[in-house]
């Protein structure tokens, strides 16, 4: 071969422009190796599968797991080591744990131009996590659980109750304006959204689904300590949440909570309260070929799904000091990870915008350096490891934001009782689609006094 004679590779390098699209495509679709990180956070997932808190506890507690986590994904470890303390019984330590997830997602508000030019220019994986709506209102649900199963109503449950009021009204005034900003949003220079999946069709309405849990926690909390007006209002807020998820969220039944508004310490004095079957997990959903100016574009959308859960009704058993047994089911307050799905999927809309912008910019870029090399006839090394890194930028920074906790609950059970005062024995039996029953646990033992501050709260977690 002589000096002058190019290398038949380097000639079949010629990539028209929906060549060009075609490998975007395999390359970003192309399975990656998984990272250490991403290996840690399967495992974790395999723990939650199996109920195993108290070991993802030590898992996370390690330094070794510690040292996974960068700056940018500390959410996610104070938001997983909260919840799996809450569920293991440790209230105080996943107060701790939480009060920190929070703190980082109070800053959200306040985003740092860094983070921006990721998000606008590079990739959402790129910026800090900084969580989801429904992570930061789920954070003071279980802070509020846990303060009232320690029995610190005043001053702890009741700070975590007016501190899930202010973020509700706000978040449903952000959603509103997310709503006009994306339906009057003409940044896509005409360029039609109907190339995204259908899912995201149904950001239609633009409301915020406030937490059912969190509304009537804030009543039971707001009443027992005798704040009358407040309980009201979260009463009458439990309502429209329960109206609002309509057909969107599952049978949840509003006769059980009727009396919420006026109910008085003399009414109940305990709280039983049941979670069961797994949270909301993301994947990515791929989206492409969306032809632009004869350019392909190609990305990923983080979709969230709600897994399937085997329990279908939660029932109480009470047994009294004198021996008496008596059973009754508790109610469905909210499927939790409906909630979650409903309010990510009102997000997509602008997610998809801003992941649409990018792609875009990237692709036409690679477009124009492919068309340039092969008008010129020059393939040499260093042009073909341009086109080749161009690739690469897309398959690394186009990916979805997969980042989300892994321990949320799928759903939660809740009841009232007014007992007279004595010693009583509370356990949960979860049943399934056919009334089978899938586990009891161990009987959790109360006292149940006549003091107006004597409010009792047991709260059980499983996990299928």
């Amino acid at each position: 071969m002589s000096p002058g004679t190019k290398i038949p590779i380097l000639r079949r390098f010629f990539v028209p422009r929906w060549g060009l699209g075609a490998v975007i495509g395999f390359t970003l679709i192309a399975p990656g190796c998984a990272t250490p990180f991403q290996e840690h956070r399967d495992h974790i997932d395999d723990l939650a599968d199996q109920g195993r808190y108290g070991q993802i506890v030590q898992e996370l507690e390690s330094d070794q797991a510690r040292r996974l986590y960068a700056d940018r994904d500390r959410l996610l470890y104070y938001l997983d080591l909260g919840l799996a303390r809450f569920a293991d019984g440790d209230d105080e330590g996943a107060i701790g744990a939480l009060t920190t997830a929070e703190a980082i997602m109070d800053s959200r508000f306040e985003e740092n131009a860094g983070d921006v030019f990721a998000k606008l220019v590079l990739n959402d994986t790129l910026s800090a996590y900084l969580g989801q709506p429904y992570e930061d209102i789920d954070c003071n649900v279980f802070k509020m659980l846990a303060q009232l199963e320690q029995g610190v109503i005043q001053g702890g449950a009741t700070v975590e109750a007016r501190r899930l009021a202010n973020k509700v009204d706000l978040l449903r005034e952000q959603y509103l304006t997310l709503t006009n900003r994306i339906s009057g949003d003409d940044r896509a220079g005409g360029v039609s959204l109907t190339g995204a999946p259908s899912v995201v069709a149904t950001a239609e309405a633009g409301q915020f689904i406030a937490s059912p849990l969190g509304e009537f926690l804030t009543a039971i909390t707001n009443m027992c300590v005798g704040d009358y007006p407040n309980q009201a209002v979260a009463a009458r807020r439990l309502r429209q949440a329960i109206d609002a998820q309509g057909d969107l969220i599952g049978a949840v039944n509003p006769e059980p909570f009727a009396a919420i508004e006026t109910l008085r310490p003399e009414d109940a004095n305990a709280l039983a309260v049941a979670f069961a079957g797994p949270g909301p997990r993301m994947r990515a959903l791929r989206v492409g070929p969306i032809p632009i100016h004869d350019t392909p574009i190609y990305f990923e959308l983080p979709v969230l799904e709600k897994p399937d859960s085997e329990t279908a009704q939660v029932v109480l058993v009470v047994e009294s000091e004198d021996g008496t047994v008596s059973e009754s089911p508790l109610h469905l307050i909210e499927d939790m990870a409906r909630v979650a799905q409903v309010n990510h999927e009102r997000q997509l809309p602008q997610i998809y915008l801003r992941t649409l912008l990018r792609a875009a910019g990237k692709s036409v870029a690679l477009t124009l350096a492919t068309q340039s090399a092969n008008r010129s006839g020059k393939h040499d090394g260093a042009e073909i490891a341009v086109l080749l890194g161009g690739l690469a930028l897309l398959a690394v920074t186009e990916k979805a934001d997969l980042r989300c906790s892994r321990l949320l609950p799928g759903q939660a059970y809740v009841g009232l009782l007014d007992l007279r005062p004595g010693a009583y024995r509370f356990s949960y039996r979860f049943l399934d689609h056919r009334g089978g029953l899938l586990t009891e646990t161990a009987p959790v033992d109360i006292e149940i006094s006549d003091r107006p501050d004597g409010f009792q709260t047991v709260i059980e977690w499983y996990w299928r």
